[in-house]
């Protein structure tokens, strides 16, 4: 027979995973964590726990998605090289990078292979000018993604030092990119920025990038 103090503890372990849960699937939906990100040891164990519980485990190259269902990027990755510019990064290898030249603009888009859609992350070049620059980079950067909470921050890539920024918590309807990075090499103004759900590939590419 179950007693009542057996039923209140049972009480109180469903409502303590109900709210472990509520916690973890907030941490994968939210791409800014604000103070809580400032604690590597809570951020890396939240992210883990979430991870592990809320989001979905990475299909292996090639593997079929189940009807209707978006295929996430894989964990494993390979190289693009540019041998004009002399760069190259990794980006998830069920994807496809393909770039396209307007003079003066490159821009790579990568997006899953036979996808269709919009780019989930892209590298933009251009030689600075007198239209071009890290300043105006960045104000219009600011302009595109004023609808979100954005924070801006130093970081360097391919030994470069470049402003990256972080935006979170867009009002529906208003989605938009949630990383950008830009910076300068040889007289180019890098942009790199990735679409909302692609922050840990942005993060491959940006501690990947590198000019030889």
């Amino acid at each position: 027979m179950i007693t009542k103090r057996t039923k209140i503890m049972l009480a109180v372990l469903v409502v303590v995973a109900l709210g472990a849960y509520a916690y973890l699937y907030w941490w994968s939906r939210t791409p800014d964590h604000g103070y809580l990100d400032s604690v590597p040891a809570l951020r890396d164990a939240s992210q883990s726990a979430s991870d592990a519980v809320i989001r979905p485990q990475p299909v292996e190259p090639g593997a079929p998605a189940a009807p209707g269902e978006e295929v996430p990027a894989s964990q494993t990755y390979q190289t693009y090289e540019n041998s004009e510019f002399g760069f190259s990064f990794s980006y998830p290898d069920n994807w496809i990078a393909s770039a396209t030249s307007v003079d003066p603009q490159t821009t790579i888009c990568m997006k899953l292979k036979d996808s269709t859609g919009d780019c989930l992350a892209t590298v933009v070049f251009e030689k600075e000018n007198v239209n071009v620059s890290l300043d105006k980079t960045l104000d219009a950067l600011r302009t595109e993604y004023r609808a979100g909470r954005i924070t801006e921050s130093s970081r360097t890539i391919g030994g470069e030092k470049a402003t990256q920024i972080r935006v979170a918590n867009y009002p529906a309807g208003a989605e938009n990119e949630t990383r950008a990075s830009v910076f300068l090499h040889d007289m180019q103004v890098y942009t790199i920025a990735v679409a909302m759900g692609q922050e840990a590939v942005y993060d491959r590419i940006v501690s990947s990038f590198k000019f030889q």
